[in-house]
């Protein structure tokens, strides 16, 4: 028994012997074929084996089921990517697109101003503004005021401070007496009940130290304020100053040549329709009204502007735009927004 067990076992190691021999002789021989080179073509036998390889023409394969299956080139599915630039999308436009007709005018006078553009903080004016306005958006701005400085969280507007002299209706032609008249202007868009939006020039106060003025106003609907407490001075042929004890203190001064033409901001907000909310006779209302100013002269000016309204406190001192105009104006009736927004 014994025997055998190492007669098998000696087969055993012969036979591991001879595969291992095979083996080696076998990679060697391969190594041999790679490291060969024809002398005719400079190739191996591996770099001719794969051009024949490459050069096959694609074969069919057969299923069990005879479906037939050719091999084909594969072609690349090309991506789509949207990579535009934020910059290059469209601009957002405007909606404020309603019109006015010139109304005929019923009111004449000559007015000698010095003006300010001026910033109001934007959370306290939405506060305070009426049912129907709202504050243009900045592509509003942009398209009805394009020359003027748009400040994060304020809104542009203006300061107005006028001698008022041959104030009187076209109709009597009697004059009011010589007034001081200080008025402020914000740009706003009014929607219609059609759902069409106006630009505007919203007036929430207007001080004047005439009370026959305020009295007029009163029966038009306009919103005027009488300051019996108002003063103000004129040092000079090119100066002047007003004050309201704990309201309001301004100056100005004229500098530089004669301009052809007022700013633009003061322009385009003196030309748009005005808006005010009358004092409650019984109740508040909206009222409308157009005015036109033809410029006689028009100079720079240095200017100084401090405001305590609705919890605002506004300051300027040569930080914006000002300028003084001595001017000619006609106003039209005031009247409701169906009347003046005629279809």
């Amino acid at each position: 028994m014994l025997k055998v067990v190492v007669t098998i076992a000696f087969s055993l190691i012969i036979s591991c012997g001879a595969n291992k021999n095979t083996t080696e002789n076998q990679n060697d021989f391969e190594d041999e074929q790679a490291d060969h080179v024809d002398e005719n073509t400079k190739e191996t036998p591996d770099k001719i084996y794969e051009e024949e390889i490459t050069e096959q023409e694609p074969v069919e394969l057969e299923t069990a089921d005879d479906d037939t299956y050719e091999l084909v080139e594969y072609q690349e599915e090309l991506i789509d990517f949207d990579i535009t630039d934020d910059d290059d999308k469209p601009e957002e436009e405007s909606d404020v697109t309603g019109e006015v007709s010139d109304f005929e005018f019923f009111l004449e006078g000559n007015n000698d101003c010095y003006m300010m553009q001026a910033y109001f903080p934007k959370a306290i004016l939405k506060e305070i503004l009426p049912k129907d306005l709202e504050l243009p958006k900045d592509v509003d701005m942009k398209l009805y005021y394009p020359e003027t400085e748009l400040k994060e969280g304020f809104h542009p507007f203006i300061a107005s401070f006028c001698h008022g002299s041959d104030i009187h209706d076209v109709l009597t032609k009697q004059s009011v007496p010589e007034q001081e008249e200080l008025m402020f202007l914000f740009p706003v868009v009014y929607t219609h009940d059609d759902g069409t939006k106006y630009m505007c020039s919203y007036s929430p106060v207007l001080y004047l130290d005439s009370r026959l003025g305020v009295a007029g106003g009163l029966y038009y609907g306009l919103r005027k304020e009488y300051r019996s407490d108002m003063e103000y001075g004129r040092p000079s042929e090119t100066s002047k100053w007003w004050r309201i004890e704990n309201i309001l203190e301004a100056s100005f001064k004229q500098k530089g040549e004669e301009l052809s033409d007022l700013p633009h901001f003061f322009k385009q907000i003196l030309s748009t329709p005005f808006v005010t909310i009358s004092y409650p006779q019984p109740i508040p209302r909206m009222v409308f009204y157009q005015s036109k100013v033809y410029p006689e002269t028009v100079r720079e000016a240095d200017g100084l502007f401090r405001w305590n309204y609705k919890d605002a406190e506004i300051s300027h001192e040569n930080d914006v735009l000002s300028a003084y105009s001595k001017y000619f104006f006609t106003m039209s009736k005031p009247m409701n927004g169906k009347d003046f927004f005629v279809e």
